[in-house]
Parts: C-alpha cells; structure tokens; sequence
C-alpha cells in the first residue's frame, strides 16, 4: 500500500504521469542493477583469463608439474563451469525482468482504459468505484511480486558471487602450490647438477 499512496487518485484509476514516472524509475533501478552484474561477470572472467595466462607461464618452467598443472586445470574448468552458470542465471534474472515490465505495462494499460470511463463517472460512479478498488488491488500485489522478485535476485546473485570468488581463492593457492613446487624441484635438480659434479 505505501507504494500505491505514491500515486495520485484520478477520476477512474491512477494518475498517469504517476504510474508512467514510477516505471522509468523501476526499469532505471533494474537497468543499474544488470549493469552491476555484468561488471561482476566481466571482473571474473578477466580473472580467468588472468589464470589462464598464470598457467601458461607455469608450464614455461623448468622441470615437470604435471600432477600441479592437471590439479589448476580442473579448478579452471570449474571456474569456468560457475562462470558459465552465472551467466545463466544473469539471462534468468532479465528474463524475470521482462516478465516485471509486462505486468507494469498492463497496469498502464488498465489505467489508460478506465480514463474514459471517468468521463461518464456520475452515471457509473458505483461501478467505478469498484473498479478502482479492484485495481489497487491488482497494482500492489504486482508490486509486492515485483519486488520479492527482484529481492530473491539480488539475494541468489549475491551468493553466486560468492561462490566464484571461493573458486577463486582456491584456485589461487593451488596456483601459488604449483609455483613453489616448480621452485623446490628447480633446486632440487640443481643439486644433483652440483652433486654430479663432485663425482
């Protein structure tokens, strides 16, 4: 109800202008919001392909990694499977974006109807009256859906996020494993150089 108390009364419905700014602000608020994710999505592919080129590096080394270098592998393929995913479900969540401004176009739709209908409002007035209360109605609960849908996106996203930096930090120390180990088998082929030397 507290959204609806936005809109100014008019003879048969809402006030236009009212309904018209509200979905400018609604697409604008969603339209930031996708623009915050896809940011998130291109800093976590920037930091796959950052691994990528990590690995590379890695297999430039000296010395023989191939278990280290299988193990970064699959932590890659995961995450480029979460990447993949997230992606996903950013196509989900503008798909439920969508289907918000359909129903906010009814309601415009519903309101531009019953502008008529105020013209003839002392023969119809109760008939108007009910159709106005039947609209509010109608107006609140697409808000309310609107918006748990739009919480229950920000909160799945959120964890998504999560997730992928947890891959991310795993994949970091399993890369950071793999560089120390290329530096302790570097120095220990070194000593056998130097050990074969002395015989």
């Amino acid at each position: 109800m507290e959204v609806l108390n936005k809109f100014r009364s008019a003879l048969g419905g809402f006030n236009r202008r009212d309904v018209l700014n509200y979905i400018e602000a609604s697409e604008i608020a969603h339209r930031k919001q996708m623009e915050e994710l896809q940011k998130k999505l291109d800093a976590a592919e920037s930091a796959r392909e950052e691994l990528e080129s990590e690995m590379t590096g890695l297999r430039s080394e000296k010395g023989s990694v191939a278990a280290e270098e299988a193990k970064v592998r699959v932590s890659l393929e995961e995450s480029t499977h979460t990447l993949s995913r997230v992606r996903g479900e950013l196509s989900q969540a503008e798909t439920k974006l969508a289907v918000a401004k359909n129903e906010l176009s009814r309601l415009q739709e519903q309101v531009a109807q019953l502008e008529p209908m105020a013209r003839s409002y002392e023969d119809l007035k109760d008939r108007i009256a009910t159709v106005e209360l039947d609209a509010h109605k109608k107006a609140q609960t697409t808000i309310d859906e609107a918006n748990t849908q739009a919480e229950n996106t920000r909160r799945e996203v959120r964890q998504w996020v999560a997730g992928l930096v947890g891959q991310y930090d795993r994949l970091r120390q399993a890369l950071d494993q793999a560089s120390e180990g290329i530096r302790e088998g570097g120095e220990a082929a070194d000593r056998l150089r130097e050990w074969g030397g002395l015989e």
